[in-house]
């Protein structure tokens, strides 16, 4: 069965964070624990809080990988220091998940339904589970859409893939003796979902969406709109 990597960014917003984390616990099964490889990334938090909810996450996912930044340096530094730590391991899709957002109860069966379908049919392929806005939406193919863009909160995507984005579009420059990662100037974005776009565009990769959304954000808008889908996606996998 396929494994997968999960790259948490985290900075500050504890109360989010632990939500986000208490949403993972519930959605996930002890039997599919050792199925998913989490990197918690601490960029710099300035309250100690942050590394005592990833510490105690840990215990439940015991290879748990906590990366704890002094600096803040960027969620896509983050992003891509994180995916660096997964690349020894033996996962075979990569994806990260925002600190403020959470799972729905199908968020792993969900993402593997999916890509089970698409596998096949498509060479390059980026996937969310945020379904996004109404403008955005093309024909519905079974658990999943075709989308002109994407969200970045919870993207994933084949261990190759990221191999060659990141050969493509990442520059590693060394600051104070630490590796920092910088796009490109041609794709350089301040948030992961712009870089996302640009990075896909460039490539020529097809950007899918889960059917329902399987993760949203928090906040009274984000979760007040997630309820409904949240409760459909329980049986996203029949």
């Amino acid at each position: 069965m396929k494994k997968f990597g999960c790259v948490i960014p985290v900075y500050n917003r504890v109360d989010y964070f632990k939500q986000c984390l208490d949403s993972i616990e519930k959605s996930i099964d002890k039997r599919e624990q050792n199925l998913i490889q989490f990197v918690i990334y601490n960029d710099g938090s300035t309250d100690p809080e942050v590394l005592k909810v990833a510490k105690k996450f840990k215990k439940t996912f015991t290879n748990t990988l906590i990366v704890d930044n002094k600096r803040n340096a960027g969620v896509n530094n983050a992003i891509f220091s994180g995916f660096d730590k997964l690349l020894d391991t033996d996962v075979d899709y990569f994806m990260n998940l925002d600190a403020d957002a959470v799972v729905s109860s199908q968020w792993l069966p969900g993402i593997r339904k999916v890509l089970e379908e698409v596998a096949p049919k498509y060479e390059k392929f980026i996937l969310t589970t945020f379904e996004g806005g109404r403008k955005n939406k093309l024909a519905i193919k079974g658990n999943y859409r075709n989308v002109s863009k994407i969200s970045g909160l919870n993207t994933v995507f084949s261990r190759n893939l990221y191999l060659e984005l990141r050969n493509s579009t990442v520059q590693v420059q060394r600051v104070k003796s630490k590796d920092i990662y910088i796009l490109n100037p041609k794709v350089r974005e301040k948030y992961w979902d712009g870089a996302v776009g640009i990075i896909a565009r460039t490539l020529k990769i097809t950007l899918l969406t889960t059917v329902p959304g399987l993760a949203q954000h928090i906040g009274e808008e984000g979760l007040n709109s997630f309820e409904g889908n949240y409760l459909k996606s329980d049986n996203f996998a029949n």
